[in-house]
């Protein structure tokens, strides 16, 4: 396969993959939602969303590997570039669907969580009223900080997880891989 074949194959499984994997998210921060479970401080919800997040990087890395086919190989690096791939596409929908909860499911959850994350945190009183404030400004509400957020976090949470998987995951190119 020709180097542009093998990044058109790359994207479109990120593509797929973000997209899968994304909404799996939020769809695991819905139910969490939904059973009233704390987002910040529930182990469970770590839990699971680490498991969602290491399955699908392993799972779709899988798939990476297998499509590239073993003539290319899959080394540490391009396990990496993929999954970091993967993890932009997966950023962008966990922003959109975080957006979503935020602004039509329930627009006050966050100012309600934040507001008792710094009053648990023994701040001064002033300084949690200039942070909720902050939050409650309309540049706080603006879905391209919703989704800059989700990218940083699923590239740098995403990106360490694939650290651990890429090293199951590379494969050597075998040059004798299409000969009889």
């Amino acid at each position: 396969m020709d180097q542009k074949s093998l990044s058109r194959i790359l994207w479109m499984e990120a593509l797929r993959g973000g997209l899968v994997i994304g909404v799996a998210l939020f769809l695991w921060h819905l139910i969490a939602y939904l059973a009233k479970l704390d987002l910040n401080n529930s182990g469970l919800v770590s839990v699971v969303q680490f498991l969602i997040l290491a399955g699908s990087i392993f799972y779709f890395g899988r798939r990476q590997q297998e499509l590239r086919g073993a003539k290319a190989g899959f080394s540490y690096g391009q396990s990496i570039g993929f999954i970091l791939a993967l993890m932009l596409c997966t950023g962008f929908m966990f922003g959109l669907g975080q957006f979503f909860l935020q602004a039509v499911i329930d627009p006050q959850y966050y100012a309600d969580l934040t507001e008792a994350t710094l009053i648990d945190s023994n701040m001064d009183d002033q300084l949690v009223e200039l942070a909720i404030n902050t939050m409650a400004s309309p540049i706080m509400r603006n879905p391209l900080v919703y989704i800059f957020s989700g990218i940083f976090t699923m590239l740098i949470y995403g990106g360490l997880i694939g650290l651990i998987v890429s090293a199951f995951l590379k494969r050597p190119a075998d040059p004798f891989a299409d000969t009889d």
